[in-house]
C-alpha cells in the first residue's frame, strides 16, 4: 500500500534541512573569525614587544661619551719611578667604563715623564701636567711633580735663581733652615754622610746669623755649635773624610754668600764683635745637628 506524502510535509522537511545547514555555516564562520581575531591580537602584541625591544636597543646604542675622569695614586714621584694610571669614561646614560685603548696623552713637558700603556714613568725632576683625550673629549689636567733623591734624601726643587737671589734668605721650600740651592749643592758635591751633615749644619748656622746681624751676640751660638761639631769629627774621630786642616767655612762660603747683600750681612755680623777675642769652643758630638748617617735633626 502506497503512502501518500503531502506537499506540506515535503516543504517542512526542506525548511528543516536548510536551517541546520545555515546554523552550521554560521558557527564555522564565527569560529574562523574568532581564530583570525586572536591571531591578529597575538601578532599585534608581538610587534609591540619587538618595537619596545628595538627602542631600548637604540637607546643603549645611542649612549655617547660625555666626559673623562683621570686619576693616579700619587701626584709626586721620584726619578725613574712609575705608577698606574686609571681613566674612566662617563657616558650620556650616566654609566662609567674604564678605558685603556685609543687614548692620546697630552704632556706639557715630555722631558719630565712619559706614558706607556697605562703606566706613568717619571724621568727627570720637574713639574708637568697630564691630560687624556678620547674621541675629542679631554680630561681635566693633573699636575705631577718628579723629584730627585740622593743618598736617600729628597732634594728640594732647583729654585729660580732670579727669585732665589732677590732676597737675603732666598728659598727654603722644605723649611729645614738651609737655602734650597745650598742644600742641593751639598748633596750633589759630598758623598760621605758626615761631610753632608757638617756642611748642612754650617749652612743653617749662617742663615740664622745673617737674618739680623745686630743680634750677633745671641746668634753666634749657632756658629759655635757648628764649630764644636766640626772639631769633634776632626780630632776625636778618624773614620771620616774630614781632615784637620780642611777649611769647611771656605768651601761653603762661596755659595752661601753668593750675592752682595748676603756677603754684606755676614760682614755686619762679624763687625758686631768689634775686635772681641773668643776662645775656640770645645769639641763636642752633642753639638752636632745630625746623626752618623748624616740625617739632619729638626730645626730648632
Amino acid at each position: 500500500m502506497k503512502r501518500r506524502i503531502s506537499l506540506a510535509g515535503v516543504l517542512l522537511a526542506a525548511l528543516l534541512v536548510h536551517g541546520c545547514s545555515k546554523g552550521s555555516n554560521e558557527k564555522d564562520t564565527q569560529g574562523s573569525a574568532s581564530s583570525s581575531g586572536n591571531k591578529k591580537i597575538m601578532e599585534s602584541s608581538s610587534i609591540s614587544s619587538s618595537s619596545i625591544s628595538s627602542q631600548n636597543s637604540n637607546a643603549a646604542a645611542a649612549a655617547t661619551l660625555h666626559s673623562l675622569e683621570l686619576s693616579i695614586p700619587v701626584s709626586e714621584l721620584s726619578e725613574n719611578n712609575e705608577t698606574t694610571i686609571t681613566l674612566q669614561g662617563i657616558y650620556s646614560d650616566g654609566k662609567k667604563k674604564q678605558l685603556s685603548e685609543n687614548i692620546t696623552w697630552q704632556i706639557s713637558d715630555t722631558n719630565v715623564l712619559e706614558v706607556k700603556g697605562m703606566k706613568l714613568i717619571a724621568k727627570i725632576e720637574g713639574s708637568t701636567t697630564l691630560r687624556a683625550e678620547v674621541n675629542g673629549k679631554l680630561s681635566p689636567p693633573i699636575t705631577i711633580t718628579v723629584y730627585k733623591v740622593i743618598h736617600g734624601h729628597r732634594l728640594p726643587p732647583e729654585p729660580d735663581p732670579k727669585i732665589n737671589n732677590s732676597t737675603l734668605l732666598g728659598i727654603d721650600s722644605n723649611n729645614n733652615g738651609v737655602r734650597d740651592d745650598v742644600e742641593r749643592w751639598i748633596y750633589m758635591t759630598y758623598n760621605h754622610p758626615i761631610e753632608r751633615g757638617l756642611f748642612m749644619q754650617s749652612a743653617r748656622a749662617y742663615q740664622k746669623v745673617i737674618v739680623d746681624p745686630g743680634r750677633a751676640h745671641e746668634t753666634t751660638k749657632y756658629i759655635n755649635d757648628s764649630v764644636s761639631c766640626e772639631l769633634f769629627w776632626k780630632y776625636k774621630e778618624t773614620n771620616h773624610p774630614i781632615t784637620k786642616y780642611r777649611d769647611i767655612e771656605g768651601e761653603i762660603s762661596q755659595i752661601q754668600f753668593n750675592t752682595i747683600n748676603r756677603y754684606i750681612a755676614y760682614k755686619k755680623y762679624n763687625a758686631e764683635f768689634n775686635g772681641e777675642v773668643f776662645g775656640v769652643p770645645p769639641a763636642s758630638k752633642d753639638k752636632c745637628e745630625f746623626n752618623e748617617n748624616g740625617i739632619f735633626k729638626e730645626l730648632y
